[in-house]
């Protein structure tokens, strides 16, 4: 499989099918200087990525086509409770108020078992 620099992933060809279109894809041509990668899959079908992406990406989502295509997407996994946070305006806007004014801030106290959580 040639792997091309994110989001592209084409399968192999020839020498000269790529000269003529050497992203593989209809309509569309190679980045400047995207040169593709040739990865190799073991007899367990496994390779390495350590040459392709960028350093700090460890996780991938992976998409493949119904022509064999295959794209890896960098993702970071969130918590629920991040996931919350990010999905509420609201709340966001009420986290950068408080980092913008830290003074503003009201104070977290832990709760006592058996202690009823204070009224906010």
């Amino acid at each position: 499989m040639v792997v091309e620099n994110f989001p592209r992933a084409v399968g192999a060809m020839t020498k000269d099918q790529h000269e003529t279109n050497p992203t593989g894809l209809a309509g569309e041509q190679a980045p400047s200087g995207s040169g593709g990668k040739l990865l190799e899959l073991d007899e367990r079908r496994r390779t390495s990525l350590g040459k392709i992406g960028r350093q700090q990406d460890r996780r991938y989502l992976v998409t493949e086509l119904p022509d064999g295509t295959v794209i890896l997407r960098p993702a970071v996994v969130l918590s629920e409770a991040e996931l919350r946070l990010l999905s509420d305006p609201d709340r966001l806007a009420r986290v950068d108020a408080a980092l913008a004014d830290p003074e503003s801030a009201v104070p977290w106290t832990p709760r006592t078992p058996g202690r009823p959580a204070r009224a906010s």
